[in-house]
């Protein structure tokens, strides 16, 4: 039942892009009853109840997602598959408790010693982990979705959706994996280590911009499915792509995998990189290659300034980057303003020496270059934060005039 729960609210995504809505709500129905309790899950069930005509399931689902934690009152506001509801009495109660739970969240949050690392869904994980290895390959994927994906935090099911991950994708990538699992074990049980320095970190960010939430951090283990991300959870993790030591087996990863997976020393920058996304908010919706550059290069940037280090990954990129800053910035213009970011960003401008992601490099510089060049340097933190015109920051930020000279 557990492994068709997790089906559940994958096969009502589905059928919600498909615009089969009254299907879609009988799925998320199935699902929520099964145990899927995460806030985004709910949320969706509103949107298909509102889209099939269902009001009073609609505000039904929407007030169970805002007691599970939802709290985004942009999305909530602007999300066109609530538009039908907008004119009920109704509506006015929903978007007041969102603001509620969003305004108690960031108040609760707002005190870096209370910052929280969530790491009991790596435990889980080897749990659920011996019983597979034990269990007939055949078995597997119900093993890690019942043992593991269905009983994690609200933060592991959120990263399931955002990864794509589920229990055959789990169970198909440790099958071909199994020595770098069996080598990381014991790193990813020390990540709960970590957290006086993430503190610190919060604590410096704090400093540098009054505003700071400190968001719940989630690690989850899985596919080398991506870094960090953010949810409404808060923060989520790889471990596995963190756990690096000397013994480590990285013969059986990628190239990719081999260039991108980091030690234990690395959590608490690449924490401050997540966390300034969880700080920014861009008022600007354009999908340009500048916008998506400034937001990943501004992270990095201020999360260097909160953490007191980049990430290795990172220091190494600068340095090749630094070396050829001028035909970086030339290709960049004739970019900037399209929206095909795939040499620039998410593994992408790869060839020979030159390292992958070098927009986050952009961003970094243009971004370094603004706070230089104002002098009230709290107020230049919370511009680069709140980001309203890309192009307009990037003149504002007199790179461009910096690198005429």
């Amino acid at each position: 039942m557990k492994q068709q729960t997790d089906n559940s609210a994958v096969e009502a995504e589905a059928e919600l892009r498909k615009k089969n809505y009254g299907r879609a709500m009988e799925l998320f129905a199935q699902a929520i009853r099964g145990g899927n309790a995460s806030p985004t899950t709910i949320y969706d069930a509103a949107c298909a109840s509102a889209l099939a005509g269902e009001t009073t399931a609609a505000f039904g689902y929407l007030a169970r997602a805002v007691r599970a934690g939802f709290r985004d009152l942009g999305l909530l506001e602007r999300d066109s598959d609530l538009k039908s509801l907008h004119d009920d009495p109704r509506w006015s109660r929903v978007v007041g408790w969102v603001r509620d739970a969003d305004f108690a969240y960031r108040a609760e949050r707002s005190d870096p010693s209370v910052a929280k690392l969530v790491t009991s869904d790596i435990p889980l994980f080897w749990r659920a982990y011996d019983i597979a290895q034990a269990a007939p390959s055949a078995e597997r994927p119900e093993v890690y979705a019942r043992e593991y994906l269905t009983r994690g935090s609200i933060g592991l099911r959120d990263w399931q959706k955002v990864r794509n991950v589920n229990g055959a994708r789990l169970a198909t990538y440790i099958d071909k994996h199994p020595q770098f699992f069996t080598s990381i074990r014991a790193e990813t049980l020390r990540i709960q280590g970590q957290m006086d320095r993430v503190r610190r970190d919060f604590g410096r960010l704090k400093a540098l911009y009054p505003a700071t939430v400190m968001p719940d951090t989630y690690f989850c283990l899985g596919p080398f499915a991506g870094g960090g991300t953010v949810s409404e959870a808060g923060l989520l993790l790889s471990a596995e792509m963190v756990a690096q030591t000397k013994s480590t087996f990285l013969g059986e990863l990628s190239p990719w995998e081999k260039s991108v997976i980091t030690d234990i020393s690395d959590i608490p920058p690449l924490i401050a990189h997540e966390a300034i996304h969880f700080q920014q908010n861009f008022k600007t919706f354009e999908n340009t290659v500048l916008r998506r550059c400034l937001q990943e290069g501004s992270a990095d940037f201020i999360s260097h300034l909160a953490a007191g280090r980049m990430l290795k990954r990172t220091h190494s990129q600068h340095r090749w980057c630094d070396a050829h800053e001028k035909m970086l910035w030339e290709e960049f213009q004739k970019e900037k303003s399209g929206f095909d970011s795939s040499r620039w960003l998410y593994s992408g401008s790869e060839k020979g020496e030159r390292p992958v992601d070098t927009g986050y490099y952009m961003g970094y510089v243009i971004s370094k270059s603004y706070l230089d060049h104002h002098k009230d340097k709290k107020q230049a933190i919370f511009d680069i934060l709140n980001i309203s015109n890309c192009s307009k920051f990037l003149d504002d930020s007199k790179y461009a005039e910096k690198k005429k000279r």
